[in-house]
């Protein structure tokens, strides 16, 4: 193995790591806020029940439209991927960072992936207005 392509991907594996480790920590603390929040909910809930109920179909609808942010954010993110493997007829495209050791697939193999990003893009579009919808009939009904 070329020693630059080496360096490259131990680069790439930290930064991927140190992804992970932050993603890990906030989501961690997320969680625990929202514990102690829905902790504090049920215990006024006793005196207030339409209010504790109220803020907790606030919090699951807030949680909703984070995970259709996400869904929108992923499917953008596939769709310039497979755009870019159509537009260069290679997988992984140039420019695009891909850990290990993957293969270049060129002509008809690079196609099928790109249709298979597309595929993926649009479930989670679906997905997306899923719940938009099922959050907004939550709302509306």
């Amino acid at each position: 193995m070329d020693p630059r392509q080496q360096r490259k991907d131990s680069a790439l594996r930290r930064r991927l790591w140190r992804a992970l480790g932050a993603t890990a920590v906030v989501g961690t603390a997320l969680l625990l806020g929202y514990d102690y929040w829905l902790r504090k909910v049920a215990s006024s809930a006793i005196t207030h029940p339409g209010r504790g109920q109220w803020q907790l179909s606030l919090a699951s609808s807030l949680v909703n439209l984070a995970l259709v942010a996400v869904a929108v954010l992923l499917a953008r993110f596939l769709l310039d991927w497979s755009r870019q493997a159509r537009e260069q007829g290679q997988w992984p495209p140039a420019g695009l960072e891909w850990p290990g050791q993957a293969p270049v697939r060129h002509g008809p193999e690079a196609l099928r992936v790109a249709k298979q990003l597309r595929f993926a893009a649009f479930a989670a579009m679906a997905l997306a207005a899923g719940l938009a919808a099922v959050t907004a009939w939550r709302w509306l009904g």
